[in-house]
């Protein structure tokens, strides 16, 4: 019984319709594996550039402050942590002789910001790129160019934010978690 099936199996392999068929479940079989193989590989990279994305690996957004629980757990396992705050406001040169106001969007961060990824800055207008892990001092703030640019500021002048004036000490060229939003068309000041 076994051999009528290999001669039966061996004369529908001499057909060149048997042998066509075959050539295109080999190529389907390949072009499945490809594909799958392919959207692997951009999945790792999906993943492993998110993360930067958002400068961490989670993000919790509040419009409140942390629970005593939240903290407690952050404390427990020892969590690597930052807060920011990000809010729209008017900026100003008054202190300059300057009367022009500027919508920008303010970050306010605490240390040990970015968690992931890294803060380019950059010491002059249009100067030369350096990666930092650190924030602005207390009173200073980092801008990004067109701060300077629409207020007619430079390096080591005052931005009023608000109420406040703060010594601007870098450009401010790149931050990891700068999305896409409404927000990111208004300039930085951090």
């Amino acid at each position: 019984m076994f051999t009528f099936y290999n001669k039966l199996l061996i004369r529908q392999l001499r057909q060149a319709s048997m042998r066509l068929f075959c050539v295109a479940v080999a190529v389907a079989c390949a072009v499945t594996f490809s594909i799958t193989l392919l959207g692997d590989r951009l999945e790792q990279l999906f993943n492993s550039q998110a993360k930067e994305v958002i400068a961490a690996d989670l993000v919790l957004q509040s419009t409140t402050d942390l629970s005593d629980e939240q903290k407690g757990i952050i404390k427990t396992f020892s969590l690597s942590h930052a807060k920011t705050l990000t809010f729209q406001t008017m900026a100003n040169a008054s202190a300059n002789g300057n009367e022009d106001f500027l919508l920008s969007s303010v970050k306010a961060v605490s240390n040990g910001y970015p968690l992931l990824g890294e803060l380019q800055v950059s010491n002059q207008l249009y100067g030369e790129l350096h990666a930092i892990q650190e924030v602005p001092a207390r009173g200073e703030v980092w801008v990004e160019d067109r701060v300077l640019n629409e207020l007619g500021l430079e390096l080591n002048q005052s931005v009023n934010v608000g109420e406040n004036a703060f010594k601007i000490t870098k450009v401010l060229v790149y931050e990891p978690d700068r999305g896409n939003s409404f927000y990111s068309f208004t300039p930085r000041i951090m």
